[in-house]
């Protein structure tokens, strides 16, 4: 059941996989050109690379394909965040992570 919720969350645009924008437009382009497969570049020329996970913003709440916050999707779950930041992880995040999650909770989303 958990695994045709989570394709059902795909199907309809509510998460989307996580990406991350170069700091370096050199070597974005290098990198693209190289052939990276785990490139995207979006309509305004942006170039990104996609890392392992889903998109979430700085509250944890995932954002959907349209870049929207969830307002009830929160994700804690290290493996499926850990491409924005590898040092995710402990007893010290999870006590971080879920003050602020609980926090938005608390004021509605």
């Amino acid at each position: 059941m958990a695994v045709r919720s989570a394709i059902s969350l795909i199907w309809n645009g509510n998460i989307s996989p996580a990406y991350l924008r170069f700091q370096s437009v050199e070597h974005a382009k290098e990198e693209l050109l190289a052939g990276n497969e785990h490139m995207f570049v979006a309509p305004d020329g942006t170039i990104f690379l996609q890392v392992p996970g889903v998109k979430i913003d700085d509250s944890f709440q995932l954002v959907d394909q349209r870049r929207h916050s969830s307002q009830r999707l929160f994700m804690m779950a290290v493996p499926y965040i850990g491409g924005y930041n590898p040092d995710y992880s402990g007893l010290d995040f999870c006590a971080a992570t879920s003050e602020i999650i609980a926090g938005r909770i608390a004021y509605g989303g």
